[in-house]
């Protein structure tokens, strides 16, 4: 069944949708999230895409802070990409939790139009002037921590427990019980997934890898006392978001 379109676009929609109170939280958002791209294990031409795509959504979203209103097509002619690897490319943000896709209708005759695509408020975003003014400090400090483990480790086959230990033991502490008790956590939520190969090991593990690093990321802003709690809710939205994806993708293949 086609799903209804509520939202009519235009500059009360657009409004509406809104998602930041100035420029430089969007600037600081923006920069959050390309710090944490850079950090993930991916091939390095989805990374760069990735990178290119969020910051041209950041960079048509000053009119409306955080909205772009920019079709996917247009888009990809302004990228030089395909129509199909830009709408790739946002699903994959929104998986991540850094975009969020509204379906929009024209107000002529109601029919579908562009999308608008909100860039998401970091969960940091809440935190005190003081704290929001040292994120570029801590985030340019956690990018040369994680790009001196890929430099130590670039010579050699690294295991993705070896890359989940490192990363919290150069960002929070060496501390094995709670490298155990994180890692467990992916351990509890990664083994029905991957379990007869019913999803990829390598899309599981990199959203893994992003939650731990979204994780890491709001403990240089607000202190958490349960860490592998926090953890457990970021991986959990995450990787619900992925198989909810995944399971419309192969309904829409199979109509």
């Amino acid at each position: 069944m086609k799903k209804f379109i509520e939202i009519v676009a235009g500059e009360a929609a657009y409004a509406s949708l809104t998602s930041f109170e100035t420029i430089e939280q969007l600037n600081q958002t923006v920069r959050q999230y390309k710090d944490m791209i850079n950090a993930m294990e991916l091939r390095q031409d989805l990374k760069r895409n990735l990178l290119t795509v969020i910051e041209y959504l950041k960079r048509h979203s000053c009119r409306f802070f955080g909205v772009s209103f920019k079709g996917k097509r247009k888009i990809a002619e302004d990228l030089k990409m395909s129509d199909k690897t830009i709408t790739r490319l946002c699903k994959r943000l929104e998986m991540l939790g850094f975009i969020k896709q509204y379906a929009m209708k024209r107000s002529s005759d109601m029919q579908q139009t562009s999308n608008a695509i909100v860039i998401q408020p970091a969960k940091n975003e809440n935190v005190p002037q003081e704290a929001a003014k040292m994120s570029d400090q801590k985030n340019n400090i956690f990018s040369k921590q994680h790009q001196l483990l890929n430099n130590t480790y670039s010579a050699k086959s690294v295991t993705f427990y070896e890359r989940f230990k490192n990363l919290l033991e150069n960002t929070i502490a060496q501390n094995q019980s709670l490298v155990s008790r994180m890692y467990g956590v992916y351990r509890a939520h990664s083994t029905a997934l991957v379990k007869h190969g019913a999803f990829d090991k390598q899309d599981v593990e990199n959203i893994a890898m992003s939650a731990l690093h979204t994780a890491v990321i709001r403990t240089k802003t607000k202190k958490i006392r349960n860490l592998a709690g926090f953890y457990n809710g970021v991986l959990n939205k995450m990787l619900d978001r992925f198989v909810l994806e995944d399971c419309a993708r192969v309904l829409v293949e199979e109509a």
